[in-house]
């Protein structure tokens, strides 16, 4: 498996990334497109982080390289998952030659890989990816979530006065719906959990 993470993905999403999506790729007029890169842009320089808009553009102004990438992946067997600014190709024969070739594909188009979060691992390793645990081509609730949850509940058996106990079940209730979302056999769980803590807010 490849694991990589562009470095500063919006600040390196520059003002001539986002006018040649919409100058070449939605086939708007120069004066159009300077304009509405100017309106998503911070200073005409690149996508403000944080923006409600920049995740979508961000995506659109990249799509070819991403494409690009997903193509390799499917010619090694593989599949290409992102997630903003985290991707993974998970293909039986990948290697650090695919990771390179990556880099130089991310490079040519004005994008750097975070080196502390890029490297290739075997397939057998479980890897998190955007708060996911994967392991053996299966997706797992993170080890960290888990032991959260343990301990929340121990919190929520020990508190003392019903404000904290309340505050409490707000965020264990948060933890359930999330790895609920991850792996299946939790649903079953959050959901019965979800009616004994949605009681006691309710109290």
């Amino acid at each position: 498996m490849l694991q990589f993470d562009v470095r500063k993905f919006y600040p390196s999403t520059t003002f001539k990334h986002v006018f040649d999506f919409f100058f070449h790729r939605l086939l708007c007029s120069a004066d159009i497109s300077n304009l509405l890169a100017q309106i998503c842009c911070f200073d005409r320089r690149h996508l403000p982080t944080g923006g409600v808009h920049s995740e979508v553009v961000a995506f659109f102004c990249h799509k070819r390289t991403l494409d690009a990438i997903a193509c390799r992946a499917v010619s090694r067997g593989g599949r290409l998952s992102m997630y903003v600014d985290d991707g993974g190709i998970t293909a039986p024969s990948i290697s650090l030659t695919d990771l390179e070739w990556v880099r130089s594909l991310m490079t040519k188009h004005g994008l750097k890989l975070h080196p502390g979060k890029t490297f290739v691992t075997r397939k057998i390793s479980p890897r998190m990816i955007t708060g996911v645990q994967l392991s053996r081509g299966h997706q797992f609730a993170p080890p960290a979530q888990q032991r959260k949850i343990k301990s929340l509940n121990e919190e929520l058996n020990n508190a003392t006065d019903i404000s904290s106990a309340r505050h409490t079940a707000r965020k264990l209730m948060g933890h359930y719906d999330h790895v609920a979302q991850i792996e299946e056999r939790f649903k079953s769980i959050a959901q019965g959990n979800r009616a004994r803590l949605l009681k006691l807010l309710s109290e």
